[in-house]
């Protein structure tokens, strides 16, 4: 597990504190915390095979961006030349998460996106301006305007949330409270308490096609109380 996960199940510990005394459903990250999204795409980007088809995924931190491979074997190859693997990633996610993306407007300037709107994968997570000027500025402050997409994700999707459930535990997102709520890939997923927030980590792909499916609980889950 990357050494972050550890910090992210403390700092939403905190959250569900914070939320004890000021009200609301606690978030998971912040504009101080954020670093980085998770791998959410299923392939390998260098073999194209299926994370999880060769055991579980080899785990590789690139430059603050979080990877993951189908065997040992591909890490070595990604390294040889990870310009040409990124750039397949950035594709990949960029196809992923803009059917998501909650804004037709650019975070940073408040313009209209337009029919070509600039993209980039800001460690894993997809974000859309409408000029490179905007883009420029975005990488001079991206806490603050990742903070501010989170909460555009969470504004466009809470309602439409297909489960009442925790997806990893299956227990009910209020069971202790009000759901936690974390943003990744343009994405929100909602838990039942700290605990499930870390085991997200270990397979986001599957989390959002558990998501996807309307189902809640499962072998993610199965290790909630131990």
């Amino acid at each position: 597990m990357p050494h972050l996960h550890l910090r992210n199940f403390v700092l939403a510990l905190l959250a569900v504190f914070i939320f004890a005394l000021a009200g609301g459903s606690a978030v998971a990250q912040s504009a101080d915390d954020y670093k980085g999204d998770p791998y959410t795409i299923g392939v390998c980007p260098v073999s194209g095979e299926a994370l999880g088809s060769m055991g579980d995924p080899i785990l590789l931190n690139h430059e603050g961006r979080d990877i993951r491979f189908c065997c040992a074997g591909c890490p070595p190859k990604f390294e040889s030349d990870p310009g040409q693997f990124l750039s397949k990633i950035d594709d990949l996610m960029i196809e992923a998460q803009k059917g998501h993306y909650p804004l037709d407007t650019d975070i940073v300037s408040g313009d209209a996106l337009g029919d070509a709107p600039v993209d980039i994968v800001y460690n894993n997570r997809l974000v859309r301006f409408s000029s490179q000027m905007s883009a420029q500025k975005f990488h001079r402050d991206p806490g603050t305007f990742l903070a501010k997409l989170d909460e555009a994700v969470i504004a466009k999707q809470v309602e439409s949330y297909p489960l009442d459930t925790c997806v990893i535990s299956g227990e009910p997102l209020t069971v202790m409270g009000e759901p936690i709520q974390l943003v990744a890939a343009n994405r929100l997923v909602q838990f039942c308490c700290a605990g499930c927030v870390d085991k997200f980590w270990k397979d986001p792909h599957g989390t959002f096609q558990k998501i996807d499916a309307g189902t809640a609980g499962s072998e993610v889950g199965s290790d909630h109380n131990e």
